[in-house]
């Protein structure tokens, strides 16, 4: 673990130097993560190669959680008490770095994430930035206040006043992602949302749709229960190709995007617009034989996240962005200007995706490319399949398919490209039989998508009856 050690005290030091802001709440974690991996990589540079720092995150990658967290506490502790102040905010910070780690890893080729690629060669401090933690976790493993039916068992990640958790049932129901909704303004779109929910309740069953089970909630507080889908997301499918192969592979790309497609015109067919269309809420599910199950995640939360995000600046430096689940980059001109939800909203945000999986790069955007057309022509892509990327990204909605659905069928005509078949065989396997639901998707008998909404912290409203009430 000698590389793992190193790497840890050189982040912990430039934690210290150059996010001090951010570990006393002063600024937000965003504004100096760059800035954090920058001196992160050169305090490293000094004993750390590229193949170094690899195999440290690989160590890390594979602890066990209980030998991390003795060796975190043994490096907080030798932090300089010039920044002794620091420590306590370092410790809880970098407390579930390692599972952070593995989701990055995640890949069809590593779908454990515990493998870290030889291309990397942290030349640039974004391939650092990718592994930080995006803020603090607010919670922690053990029961959860307020939702006495879970116990939270693995950190999942954070997003814009949101963080996720991975939670075992106490009474015997299957595993769940929870979503805690702590930042007021969301809240309170969350509370104006029941019909939008109440609407989403009704994919469940819905092959390729997470489904949603309930919505507990709590003033201060909302917690949104799902589906638990394990996995690798698109970002990690960008990241395999280009580390596989470094160049536009156009036949799994658009293979990808009409199965995504499909499943969101399945969600439109029953007037749900999702609204917030990324990589990171895109999961593929292994299945026997080489094959995979594509699940969307987020149905409903779109919608609320698209609405505070939308006149939000599009930040590309931060580690959201960079592994594809930076909102505000995939929004079609309409949402943010304010328009209602449209079905060409989530059309404009499957060709971004289109795109950014023929770039391989989760952060890829098309505004600051104006020549894109021709580049991907150049790279190999077909003109058919570039012309209706256009009409997917056109800034009026009324040039987009009408529909995922439509676009569905559009993609489904596209010529292949005969030179590339064998590769894309091995680099995007063929479509799984119909994907079984996640556990714990089938709704029981007892439940009903028509509870109401209340503003307290003992009833609770979505797929499952609010006869059975929560105690406080």
């Amino acid at each position: 673990m000698a590389h793992s050690l190193s790497l840890l005290q050189d982040l912990e030091q430039a934690l210290c130097e150059t996010g001090r802001a951010a570990l006393t709440g002063a600024a937000p974690f965003g504004a100096v993560l760059g800035a954090v991996a920058r001196a992160t990589l050169e305090l490293s540079g000094a004993d750390l190669s590229a193949a170094d720092i690899r195999a440290g995150l690989q160590e890390l990658a594979n602890a066990e959680q209980a030998a991390y967290t003795e060796m975190l506490e043994r490096t907080v502790g030798a932090i300089p008490d010039a920044h002794a102040d620091c420590r306590g905010a370092v410790r809880r910070y970098l407390e579930h770095w390692p599972a952070l780690i593995r989701h990055v890893l995640r890949r069809p080729s590593n779908p454990a994430g515990r493998v870290v690629p030889a291309g990397m060669a942290f030349e640039d401090p974004a391939e650092l930035l990718r592994f930080l933690p995006t803020g603090t976790p607010r919670f922690r493993p053990g029961p959860v206040p307020g939702v006495p039916e879970w116990e939270l068992t693995r950190y999942c990640g954070m997003g814009d006043g949101t963080e996720v958790w991975g939670a075992r049932s106490t009474t015997g129901a299957e595993p769940a992602a929870l979503k805690f909704v702590t930042d007021p303004s969301a809240i309170r779109r969350v509370f104006d949302s029941e019909p939008l929910f109440t609407r989403v309740f009704s994919l469940t069953g819905q092959s390729g749709i997470v489904p949603l089970r309930t919505v507990y909630p709590d003033p201060n507080r909302v917690c949104i229960e799902a589906g638990y889908a394990p996995g690798y997301d698109l970002a990690g499918v960008m990241f395999d190709w280009k580390w596989r192969w470094g160049r536009a592979m156009p036949d799994p790309a658009a293979g990808l995007a009409r199965r995504l497609a499909d499943v969101v015109g399945k969600a439109h067919a029953r007037q749900v617009v999702h609204r917030n269309l990324k990589p990171s809420n895109v999961i593929l599910m292994p299945a026997e034989g080489a094959r995979f199950a594509l699940w969307v995640t987020d149905f409903g939360w779109g919608q609320v996240a698209a609405a505070l995000n939308a006149r939000a600046e599009v930040a590309r430096e931060t580690p959201q962005a960079l592994r594809g689940a930076h909102t505000r980059l995939y929004l079609a001109p309409q949402v943010a200007a304010g328009h209602p939800a449209d079905p060409r909203d989530d059309v404009y945000a499957i060709g971004l995706i289109w795109y950014q999986l023929l770039r391989q790069d989760p952060a890829a955007d098309p505004a600051r490319a104006p020549d894109w057309a021709n580049e991907l022509t150049a790279d190999g892509v077909p003109e058919a399949h570039v012309e209706l990327l256009a009409a997917c990204l056109a800034p009026t909605a009324a040039d987009r398919p009408a529909d995922a659905g439509a676009l569905a069928q559009r993609l489904s005509t596209l010529p292949t490209t005969p030179s590339l078949q064998s590769t894309a065989r091995a680099s995007a396997p063929a479509a799984a039989p119909r994907p079984r639901r996640p556990r714990g998707s089938r709704p029981k008998k007892r439940r009903c998508a028509r509870s109401r909404l209340r503003t307290t912290r003992s009833v609770r409203w979505g797929a499952r009856s609010t006869a059975r009430r929560a105690a406080p």
